[in-house]
């Protein structure tokens, strides 16, 4: 009746017929326990259920709160406690209440859950401390979530009878359900299927790398040191096994082996140790179980004869030869009444341990459209195929902020019902205003007020998870927090997931990377068309060393030779658990508390922040310049994505092709493509559509770069133009014709040597100054005093350009000018422009033969001094012209000017445009030090180090991957003869400098 549930009942009556072996149910045979525990067959192994039992847990980093629920009943029975910790993580939650001796013992992190399983064989199992039943189970029991476990009591009761009880069944968790099995398997398998297991890399991480020296399992069995062809030859033809390393077993089935465990102990510390872990795990069935009697192995027997038009043998790994009965819903009732259930009941995705994959993602199916192709790939993007949006909680926002507007923020934030945004953290790193926050926002100055100094993002981030109440938001797992930077724009390379997709990715991973692995022009035509993933291969990933590639800054370096070094010191353990990291891109990404707050993510993440303190040391803000952070930004995803189980690790390896290394992207998987598809709501992270919001200096021809020219300029993305004059003794009349064609709203004329100004333009404001300074100092002066910009729709004020001009626009008789058309186009991308350009004048001989840069050597530029200068006699005096600085360096030390590395842009001549938001970027503080330093007398040398320093002070910084097209093309740097005065300028000898002219309209 009851018991036949599991199959069709007309074949029961020819089945009971064939023997009386009723004391053993076709259904507890076939799933290999004891029978129901309150059925009188199995009397005797219920008044067994009180004896003593010993606990033996393998752990890495996974919390044991599973546990207790687990052995709700039983505590009070457990002896002896054993805990082997592989990773050097705190082993949190253990059920300790009523539980005797609980130790914990330290194991290397190359060893894995059979050799702690060995060991305390090898070691205790005769100990008096032992309890008559044994159970072995790790901290990450639910590494297959597919199937289903048997309660605790089953467990015992099955190992009381049977020797030995599995913890995981055979039984789906979500049969019926799309791309679940509708079979019921057995816990016995074919002998000559099970035999020919084979390690396939492609369905085991951990396997990927190690030298196989057994072809299958018979030849690991049948190994003069192992010898359990008599344990195989006593259980034919049926075999059982047990998967997950989570069973027990009673004390006396464990004596029969002690040699055994003594050798294996020592061979699973052996090159071969992870190969031969995975023949035991197939073996612990075969070593404990008592064997079958004739009439129950008779009754499995006649059922696999029975049934063979509807029976299969899965002949694939990694459970090769399991029997297999084809299921429908009339004889599938007993799921309920068995205890079955999965080890941890999930109300919401968001409770899953791992990263879900389709199982589309590892058949062998043809994919029959783009929807399919996507689907069965999302994990391979970083993406999802379930979500669970509903049940996640509050959302904060973390964001640093250094000189950029953040008013993309509000159009960015996807708002409705079920989204609330709790609150919103701006760390202000720069001394810079904060534009375009969002209402409501918290602003906290991070610039050395109240001791708190912080460097770029990465450390901001840190700084915040390190800070926070680890008790209090471990509670809150479901609330999630986006970490966002003012600069989400910097790179155009890649589209970027909408904060829907974001939350939506976050529900199911726990974390979601804001940046994706699509380009920007996807499906463009290359040589070969690539699809890189977010996940790396562990060799290559691990050996990336950015000071490699990317060092300029000379306290760029770290103490750490690569990023293996890094995590080891972070005591990340990545690389030897898990196959494929992930790695987040473009600094910005998303986490829920759940991820953030365990105690190993936050004891890391405070190692990280300790060591990324440094670049705030060294007042470093931008992340390029610190190699902490390239190692940080490797480190994220990592550390707070959920892993991928075991079938996302195959569908990774089943993608894979090639592992790359592409823009500094390190051991990136990849795969090539003809067409790819990928979510059409994707776009640029809210790209400016003008080039004057752009943050940097991000031009790709080297050409135009060089020479402080742009390819792509946007004049008409500017504001309203003024023109602030520095007046002496010279008349403006030409001013008329230098700006025609330009509607210009205020100009603003200083006039400091007591001379009437003559050729003034109408509406003109004359303001009278002490003659000091020269034109550095009236523009220093305007520049302290100007208005607070705006950013208010409709008066938006940052835009607004303005011309800094002599009462002269004729400096210089060797270089050309730029046209006042040709500034307003390189300012309305760079954020300034100098009106003399590096170019030679038409016919000017003695330069034709050289292209100088405006960019100069750091170092050579902090060399510059000038004992006197007079630019026109008796006008100039020199006599009190020299400053108390040795060099520009010193000058530029004192006055705390943040000066680039490695290369500085200058302008020379004291003519410029820039925009009103560079100004202010800068804050008010550093104008009015400029300004008092300039105050001391006319013709003074510290206005020589300030004309060296408008361009650096006024321009968007360059893009670090632009500084890599300087560094190639800089031939020689000059500091002598003329360029004495221009001292670190970098130079080249072109061959066809008439063709580069000639290219830039020359």
């Amino acid at each position: 009746g009851d018991r036949g549930q599991l199959f069709p009942p007309p074949l029961l009556p020819s089945l009971t017929d064939q023997g009386n072996v009723e004391t053993i149910s076709y259904e507890a045979l076939w799933l290999g326990i004891a029978a129901d525990l309150n059925n009188d067959a199995d009397a005797d192994a219920n008044s067994n259920l009180d004896r003593n039992i010993s606990l033996v847990i393998w752990h890495c980093d996974k919390p044991l709160t599973w546990l207790k629920k687990y052995i709700t009943g039983y505590e009070g029975r457990m002896r002896d406690v054993t805990v082997y910790s592989k990773c050097g993580n705190p082993v949190e939650d253990i059920p300790a209440d009523g539980m005797e001796n609980v130790h914990v013992e330290k194991v290397p992190t190359v060893y894995g859950k059979q050799y702690a399983y060995v060991h305390w064989l090898a070691n205790h199992h005769d100990s008096e401390e032992a309890g008559d039943i044994i159970v072995f189970i790790h901290d990450n029991p639910y590494t297959s979530s597919e199937w289903q476990w048997w309660t605790f009591d089953r467990v015992l009761a099955t190992a009381q009878r049977n020797g030995f009880g599995c913890a995981e069944s055979f039984e789906p968790v979500n049969r019926g359900k799309e791309g679940s099995r509708v079979a019921s398997n057995s816990y016995y398998h074919d002998v000559e299927a099970w035999l020919e297991y084979f390690q396939d890399e492609y369905f085991d991480e951990e396997l990927l790398g190690h030298k196989h020296t057994y072809k299958k399992l018979q030849e690991w069995l049948v190994d003069p040191a192992i010898q359990l062809e008599g344990e195989i030859r006593a259980k034919l033809p049926l075999i059982p096994v047990c998967y997950n390393d989570a069973f027990a077993v009673t004390r006396n089935r464990i004596g029969e082996h002690a040699a055994l465990w003594k050798t294996l102990e020592g061979r699973l510390k052996e090159t071969t140790g992870v190969e031969e872990s995975h023949f035991l795990s197939r073996s612990w069935a075969v070593l404990f179980s008592k064997p079958l009697p004739q009439a129950g192995m008779d009754k499995i027997m006649l059922l696999k004869t029975s049934l063979v038009q509807t029976m299969s043998l899965f002949h694939f790994p990694p459970r090769n030869g399991v029997l297999t009965y084809k299921v429908d819903g009339r004889h599938d009732k007993r799921v309920e009444t068995n205890g079955l259930k999965p080890l941890v009941r999930y109300s919401a995705i968001i409770d899953k341990p791992f990263v879900d994959v389709h199982p589309r993602a590892v058949r062998n199916k043809a994919i029959e459209t783009e929807e399919d192709e996507y689907t069965s790939a999302a994990s391979w993007y970083g993406d999802t195929i379930e979500s669970d949006v509903e049940n996640l909680g509050s959302i904060s926002l973390v964001v640093s902020h250094c000189d950029q507007s953040l008013d993309w923020i509000s159009g960015y934030m996807f708002r409705n019902d079920k989204v609330t945004i709790s609150d919103i953290t701006v760390y202000s790193t720069c001394g810079i205003p904060v534009y375009g926050a969002p209402d409501g926002a918290k602003i906290i100055i991070a610039d050395g007020v109240d001791s708190l100094r912080l460097g770029g993002p990465s450390h901001v981030f840190a700084h915040w998870i390190a800070t926070q109440d680890t008790g209090a938001n471990a509670k809150n797992k479901d609330d999630v927090v986006f970490f966002l930077h003012d600069s989400p724009h910097r790179v155009r390379d890649f589209l970027y997931w909408t904060f829907a997709d974001m939350l939506r990715i976050v529900s199911a991973n726990g974390f979601a990377c804001a940046e994706t692995t699509f380009e920007v022009d996807v499906g463009r035509p290359r040589e070969v068309p690539v699809s890189s993933s977010i996940y790396h291969e562990n060799e290559q990933l691990a050996s990336y060393a950015p000071g490699r590639h990317e060092s300029f800054n000379p306290n760029f370096s770290s103490d750490y030779r690569d990023l293996y070094e890094w995590m080891s010191t972070m005591d990340m353990n990545v690389f030897a658990e898990h196959l494929y990291q992930p790695v987040c891109y473009g600094g910005m990404f998303a986490a829920t508390k759940a991820q953030l707050f365990t105690k190993k993510t936050v004891g890391i993440v405070q190692k990280m922040e300790k060591r990324l303190r440094r670049g705030a040391e060294l007042d470093i803000h931008n992340d390029a310049d610190l190699e902490e952070t390239y190692f940080v930004s490797r480190t994220w995803a990592a550390l707070l994505q959920k892993p991928l189980g075991f079938n996302g690790v195959r569908a990774v390896h089943k993608r894979k092709r090639n592992i790359s290394c592409i823009d500094s992207r390190c051991g990136v998987l990849t795969f090539r493509y003809n067409h790819i598809p990928y979510p059409h709501n994707l776009s640029p992270m809210m790209l400016p559509h003008n080039s004057v919001g752009m943050p940097y200096v991000n031009e790709k021809n080297v050409t135009a770069l060089w020479i402080g020219d742009v390819t792509n300029g946007d004049p008409g993305s500017l504001g309203k133009f003024e023109i602030v004059i520095s007046h002496c003794d010279k008349p403006l009349h030409w001013l008329k014709e230098y700006v025609r064609g330009h509607s210009i709203y205020s100009i603003t004329i200083y006039s400091k040597c007591g001379n009437p100004v003559e050729g003034a333009p109408e509406d003109s404001k004359v303001i009278r100054l002490p003659n000091v300074g020269r034109c550095d100092h009236t523009y220093a002066y305007w520049m302290a005093r100007m208005p607070p910009v705006s950013a208010e729709v409709g008066n938006d004020t940052r835009h607004d350009v303005v011309l800094f001009i002599k009462d002269n626009d004729h400096r210089s008789q060797l270089w050309d000018l730029w046209s006042i058309d040709d500034m307003f186009r390189i300012a309305s991308s760079n954020g300034f422009a100098c009106a003399e350009s590096v170019l030679p004048a038409p016919g000017e001989v003695g330069f034709e033969g050289v292209s100088i840069s405006i960019y100069h050597n750091r170092t050579r530029w902090g060399e510059f001094s000038n004992g006197g200068y007079a630019r026109e006699e008796g006008r100039d005096s020199i006599h009190e012209f020299k400053s108390k600085y040795t060099n520009l360096e010193a000058w530029a030390k004192d006055l705390e000017l943040p000066v680039p590395y490695p290369f500085v842009p200058v302008c020379y001549g004291g003519i410029f445009m820039t925009t009103k938001n560079q100004i202010a970027k800068k804050g008010k503080a550093v104008w009015e030090r400029l300004e008092k330093s300039l105050s001391r007398e006319d013709n003074i040398e510290e206005g020589h180090f300030a004309e060296r320093s408008w361009a650096f002070l006024l321009s968007k910084p360059l893009y670090p991957d632009r500084r890599k097209l300087l560094y190639e093309r800089n031939g020689l740097v000059r500091c002598i003869g003329y360029f004495k005065g221009r001292c670190g300028v970098l130079s080249i000898k072109p061959a066809k400098l008439p063709i580069m002219l000639k290219q830039q309209g020359r």
